[in-house]
């Protein structure tokens, strides 16, 4: 998944400021997600590094369906909750994060440089400054 954009200007997840910023999922694990985001430090970079991240499907009591992840890091300790906002299934997602008010979009592809379902929303639901963490540029290096 691409990191398209946030509010947040540290990633909240890896507590520094990133950029080219993907989200993988490798395995299940006893229903959590192995899973690691991909980034780099600065654009001039040629490799990008790993953050190695946990993710545990979780619901809301007035949920019938999952509707949040718990991120626990490498050692399993939780680090975050993501709350899941908004998904089409084909193109994004929008999460919430409630400790620090941020939210983040992922899409599915690479962006296309069309505004999606998701980054309307954002752009609704938050008067936050938006970030922008992937770029035309990542593909490229």
């Amino acid at each position: 998944y691409y990191v398209n954009q946030g509010t947040f200007g540290e990633d909240i997840l890896i507590k520094k400021r990133v950029f080219c910023l993907i989200m993988r999922i490798s395995d299940f694990f006893y229903g959590d997600a192995i899973a690691f985001r991909k980034y780099k430090a600065d654009m001039t970079q040629k490799r990008q590094e790993s953050f190695d991240l946990y993710l545990v499907p979780e619901s809301d009591e007035e949920y019938d369906v999952q509707n949040f992840m718990e991120v626990q890091n490498e050692f399993q300790e939780e680090i975050a909750n993501m709350h899941l906002v908004y998904t089409d299934y084909l193109i994004c997602a929008l999460f919430y994060y409630d400790e620090t008010g941020d939210y983040e979009l992922w899409l599915y592809e690479e962006p296309s440089g069309l505004a999606t379902a998701c980054e309307l929303l954002l752009a609704l639901l938050s008067d936050k400054p938006r970030n922008v963490y992937y770029t035309n540029e990542c593909k490229e290096s």
